[in-house]
C-alpha cells in the first residue's frame, strides 16, 4: 500500500492516512487509518 496524508482542509492539522493499493490484487483498494487524537465524542 501507498498512502497520503490527510489534512484538515480547515485548519490543516493531520487527521490520518489514506491507503491506495499499489497492487491489483490487494484488496480493500483503498482504506483510511485516522488518529485516534482526532477522533471526537462530544455531542452537541
Amino acid at each position: 500500500y501507498a498512502w497520503t496524508i490527510a489534512n484538515c482542509a480547515t485548519c490543516d492539522s493531520n487527521m490520518g492516512w489514506l491507503f491506495t493499493a499499489t497492487n491489483k490484487r490487494l484488496q480493500p483498494r483503498s482504506f483510511w487509518g485516522i488518529r485516534s487524537l482526532q477522533v471526537s465524542d462530544d455531542l452537541q
